[in-house]
């Protein structure tokens, strides 16, 4: 997974392993992993207002890039436009960012 960073910076600024993706209800999710967030539960329930559907995904090894990549390169490397919540990326398309 790699990890991008929005306004101000437009930053992709490191990378991480996906582990597990769990779903559920908000408040069945803040049940199983709200010792995992970081986030009060405010923070949480104001994310997920008004969704029916949560989605929590477990990362491990995250790694910091020493130098992040500017939303230019990412445009002109790998085609890359935000806004997106996700996009797929081939290993050798990651590789080269």
């Amino acid at each position: 997974m790699m990890i991008y960073v929005s306004s101000p910076r437009m930053q992709l600024t490191g990378s991480a392993r996906i582990t597990e993706i769990e779903t559920g209800t908000p408040n069945q999710l803040w049940l199983r992993v709200s010792h995992k967030t970081g986030l009060s539960k405010k923070e949480f329930d104001l994310y997920f207002e008004g969704t029916d559907m949560a989605v929590a995904i477990h990362i491990e090894d995250p790694h910091v890039f020493k130098k992040p990549v500017g939303l230019q390169t990412l445009r002109s490397r790998m085609g890359i436009v935000p806004p997106q919540s996700f996009r797929y990326v081939a290993h050798k398309t990651f590789q080269a960012a």
